[in-house]
Parts: structure tokens; sequence; C-alpha cells
């Protein structure tokens, strides 16, 4: 019914500007008479139904990324939420407002939904940190900006530390989730490895045998305070958050 709407106008629009023309005005008559006739045949040959149609794929398509990325936000709070174990798709597709069918549209399984939110857990990560050394005057200054950051948002943030301890023991078993997992993990190596190769050679901090293993025990100490809050949540509250940051600084520029 709706796709006749656009049709039913244009073929009244003649007979409408007809009625508040001059009964004596042949000329616009018979102009609109032949528009009238121009837009009748357009009909017939479907050409603007199919200009319509055209029209709203191209809204539909604009529109596809947003829903899809919706979703895994949508995905995301929840694993975080209730973990991921206790989420199905039914779940997630309340919480978007969407019907099971438009998940699947996008997703072809959970599975997918997972892969996704490791994604936008690890791309708001890059983005946040980037985002707040930028304006950082000193090598060192960013070196514990993101290290006050991750410790914030990945250890403090109880949602983001339940999420990742899920993904964690999910790559125990699956291959998929394990390699995301591990490139994330690259990420912050190479991140943290050029902000601690940066100060060195500024002059900021002192020299060492090996940067590399530096970060490696600092992002495995991160690793290791996340696993003790499952046993006592104290050891990542705020009133910790000053002691652990100190820490991790310290095992880098010490």
């Amino acid at each position: 019914m709706n796709k006749r709407i656009p049709a039913v106008i244009l073929l009244a629009l003649p007979t409408l500007f007809n009625r508040q023309s001059s009964k004596g005005n042949s000329v616009l008559k018979k102009t609109l008479g032949q528009f009238h006739e121009f837009i009748k045949f357009f009909l017939t040959k479907n050409i603007l139904g199919s200009l319509f149609s055209g029209i709203r794929k191209k809204d539909m398509r604009r529109k596809e990324p947003e829903k899809a990325e919706n979703l895994i936000k949508c995905a995301f709070k929840l694993f975080s939420e209730r973990g991921i174990a206790q989420v199905n798709v039914d779940a997630i597709a309340a919480e978007a407002g969407v019907t099971k069918g438009s998940v699947y549209h996008h997703f072809k399984s959970k599975h997918e939904l997972i892969l996704g939110a490791c994604q936008n857990y690890y791309q708001n990560w890059q983005h946040n940190t980037y985002q707040k050394i930028f304006k950082a005057k000193t090598s060192k200054e960013k070196l514990e900006i993101a290290i006050r950051y991750s410790v914030k948002n990945c250890l403090l943030d109880e949602k983001n530390r339940v999420f990742t301890l899920d993904i964690l023991t999910m790559s125990i078993q699956n291959e998929e989730v394990r390699r995301s997992w591990g490139q994330f993990l690259k990420t912050c190596h190479q991140f943290f490895t050029g902000l601690v190769n940066q100060a060195i050679k500024d002059g900021e901090i002192d020299e060492c045998d090996n940067v590399d293993e530096r970060v490696n025990f600092m992002l495995c100490a991160m690793e290791g305070v996340k696993q003790q809050a499952i046993f006592d949540r104290s050891s990542c509250s705020r009133e910790n958050e000053e002691k652990i940051i100190q820490s991790l600084l310290k095992s880098l520029t010490s």
C-alpha cells in the first residue's frame, strides 16, 4: 500500500493544479494534461517505482553498518553484565529492539557477535588511549597516562574485566577467539614498547637491557591482577588504583 502513495500523489497533482487554475487558461490546461500523460507513462513502465525502490535500497544499505554496530554494542553490554554463556541471541535482539531474524541477517551466529564484541573492546581501548595521550608533552607523561587509563579501563571497570576474563577463558578452546585476543595483546605490546623506547631515547627514563621483557612482564602483571580480582575484588578497587599504577610504571621505568 505504501508503495502506491507516491504514484497516487503524482497522478493527483495535475488535477489539483487544474482546479486552482483559471478556466480560460487553455495553455496551462494543455501543459498539465501533457504532464499527466507523462506521469502515467512512467508509472506504467514502472520506472518511477524502480526509482523509489532504488532510493529506499540505498537508504537501507546506508543503515546496514549502523545496525550491525548497534547489535555489537548491545551484545558487548550484555556479555559484560551477565557473562557470555548467559546471553543468547534472543536477549541481544531484545536489547537492540529488533527481531531475532534481523540479528541473523547481520551475523550468522552468536560466535560472530562474540568476535564483533572483542573488536569493539579492542578498538575502544586503542581510540581512547591515543586520544588521552595526544596532548601529553613528554614521552614519559604519555606512558603514565596510558598506564593510568589501562588500569581504569581494563582492571577497575568491572564490566570490562568480566568480559575480558570470559574471552581469556574461551581462548583456551577456541582458535578464533585466541587469535583475536592474541592480536590485541600484540598491539598493546607494540604500543607500550614504542612509548618506553621513545622515553629512553628522550632521556626521560634509564636505559634497560630488554624493553620487550619489561613490557611483557607489565602486561602479565595486569592480567594477574585481573585474575586475582575473581577471588578478591579489593585487588581491583579504587583504593588500590594508585598502588597498581605505580607498580606497573616501576616495572617499565626502573
